[in-house]
């Protein structure tokens, strides 16, 4: 689940888990758990097969997620290209000129300038 709701704002986190991930379902209801959030039937449902391939001795018990652990996922040069186009084409829908030779962190970080500087004309 990724972060979300920052500077004190609420917000809300979507993870999608398959069958063949369901050894993460333990994390994820600990996470709801933790912070008092209902916790879906779907997700107990890949708990229980979990546990159930442990009992089976399908899979091997593996050790609990402390935080964050790892690197991530890391895009193929082909993936990050896509990403980029289709980060541009909406940009472009919302009405702002993009500069197809610009990284995404520069195009993004001159948006967020433009919807402040609009945030502010509004409020002044």
């Amino acid at each position: 689940m990724g972060r979300t709701g920052r500077a004190g704002n609420k917000g809300t986190a979507i993870t999608f888990i398959t069958p063949d991930e369901c050894q993460s379902a333990s994390d994820l209801i600990r996470a709801l758990e933790s912070s008092g959030q209902e916790i879906p039937e779907g997700l107990r449902d890949l708990d229980d097969l979990y546990q159930k391939k442990l009992q089976d001795g399908d899979i091997e018990k593996r050790r609990s997620n402390i935080g964050f652990v790892g690197k991530g996922y890391k895009h193929t040069k082909e993936e990050e290209t896509n990403i980029r186009k289709q980060r541009h084409e909406l940009a472009k829908s919302f009405g702002y000129a993009v500069d197809e030779d610009s990284d995404d962190e520069t195009t993004a970080t001159n948006l967020a300038k433009k919807e402040l500087d609009a945030l502010k004309q509004e409020h002044y």
